[in-house]
């Protein structure tokens, strides 16, 4: 692999090239690695690249002048006040599409009908540092993606007020059912 690699890095000219590994490498594929210049890197040390492609696609990070067409949704801030790409689910657990996490934990991402709404559930939480952003048809899009990639779930909440006791009534959806409700495919 080390070598197969090593000659597509070459047909590319002036590209550097990274291996991850998780075990380590034999001490022939060391030296190849070295022969070619490609770094071996452990998981840890795997540099967040969904978070580097993300950072320049603005519709992931939502600013307060994005209108929510068809929803909108919470999102963790700074401490200047500026969105961190954290959703924010409920009890003050958040899911950030810009870090990697493990697969199959449990992440939402919580969209809402109205603003209104939104902000009644945000107040109830009591969650400190979050906002209610929009989601804009291009980043509900995006989410659909997202949520495939990260095996995260998407719920909408579907009344425009808590319920009696002070919950939520959500359903989950799949993301292929939301693109091909919205027309997004």
């Amino acid at each position: 692999m080390v070598h197969y690699f090593g000659g597509k890095l070459n047909d590319c000219n002036n590209i550097r090239g990274f291996m991850v590994s998780t075990n380590g490498h034999q001490e022939e594929a060391k030296q190849l690695l070295k022969y070619y210049g490609i770094e071996l890197i452990t998981e840890d040390e795997l540099p967040n690249i969904p978070g580097l492609l993300l950072l320049h696609t603005e519709c992931f990070m939502p600013d307060e002048n994005v209108h929510g067409d068809p929803f909108w949704t919470i999102m963790q801030l700074t401490e200047d006040g500026k969105n961190t790409g954290s959703y924010y689910s409920s009890g003050s657990n958040v899911f950030n599409i810009l870090v990697p996490a493990p697969f199959g934990r449990g992440n939402i991402i919580l969209l809402f009908i109205s603003k209104k709404s939104a902000e009644r559930a945000l107040k109830a939480d009591g969650a400190k540092g979050y906002a209610v952003f929009g989601v804009s048809r291009p980043l509900l899009k995006a989410i659909c993606y997202i949520s495939k990639l990260m095996n995260c779930k998407i719920v909408i909440a579907s009344k425009l007020r808590l319920e009696n006791n002070g919950g939520l009534l959500v359903f989950e959806h799949s993301y292929d059912q939301i693109l091909t409700e919205y027309d997004l495919e």
